[in-house]
């Protein structure tokens, strides 16, 4: 689901939270490797932030989708200390 800003909502069902974290590493591993192929002069960053919904758990969807955003958030933070977004060719 399209959220904003390019953002989207991706729902597992019936997958641990270490079994999202090796899907996410897939598709991570896709972008990388657009990046490396192809010739442009900026590289296409992605961030997670993956959340468990338990239905033991009476969370909000809201506060489910709050939690998922302040992860994103720390993430891109970790992302941009570590990464040029402008790449040399």
């Amino acid at each position: 689901m399209l959220l904003i800003n390019g953002e989207f909502l991706i729902i597992f069902k019936d997958v641990s939270t270490e079994k999202a974290e090796e899907i996410w590493k897939r598709i991570l591993a896709v972008f990388n490797q657009i990046n490396e192929l192809e010739n442009r002069s900026y590289i296409i960053s992605v961030s997670n932030g993956i959340v468990d919904f338990n239905n033991k758990n009476s969370n909000h969807i809201d506060a489910l989708i709050h939690e998922a955003d302040k992860k994103i958030y720390e993430e891109k933070q970790i992302l941009k200390s570590q990464v040029n977004s402008i790449k040399n060719i």
